[in-house]
């Protein structure tokens, strides 16, 4: 074998062995290049993931913050609603006619007890139901005051107190049908 037949395999050999280590450096690069990108793929799913997630989470809180302040202004608007509702009622009941006013007061009279006790009336009542306690037959004793300045009255005996008092009545009314009230108007 001559000196050029030797560098020539040698060469060869050479050669081979570079295509060889290339191959598999560009093997291994391939490998390398396809790992980073399954991780960079792997991580953006999951930053993508955790992000879809809390942006669904914002926007459900801001979904239930947004219903809940509707829900408290339509609540807010049927009470001024029912609010006027009932100051109507009270101012028409303020301006009732001496015979509507004695008729209304005579229903409530029936409803007490038989027995006499005492009836406190503002002033401008006074008149009505003294008639309507002679009327009646009735014994009650009649008490005027200055400080009871609604329409109605209030009778008391040892054992009960009733309020007729256009003003508890009709509070009390109010906030026994304002479940109704709503379910009757808004619904």
């Amino acid at each position: 074998m001559s000196i050029a037949n030797i560098i020539n395999h040698l060469e060869e050999k050479h050669s081979q062995r570079l295509s060889e280590l290339e191959q598999n450096h560009l093997a291994r690069l391939a490998s390398l290049k396809k790992q980073w990108e399954d991780r960079f793929t792997d991580a953006r799913q999951k930053i993508l993931s955790e992000y879809q997630q809390k942006s669904q989470q914002k926007l459900a809180q801001l979904s239930f913050k947004q219903r809940e302040q509707w829900q408290r202004e339509v609540l807010q608007k049927k009470q001024t609603l029912i609010d006027d509702l009932f100051d109507q009622v009270w101012q028409e009941l303020k301006s009732l006619s001496d015979r509507d006013y004695d008729a209304l007061l005579r229903k409530a009279f029936a409803k007490l007890p038989k027995s006499n006790g005492k009836i406190q009336v503002a002033p401008d009542g006074e008149t009505i139901c003294q008639k309507i306690i002679k009327d009646l037959g009735r014994g009650d004793e009649l008490i005027v005051s200055k400080h009871f300045a609604d329409r109605g009255f209030i009778y008391s005996n040892d054992k009960v107190l009733i309020d007729y008092s256009f003003n508890f009545v009709l509070r009390h009314l109010k906030n026994d049908s304002v479940v109704d009230l709503n379910n009757s108007l808004f619904e």
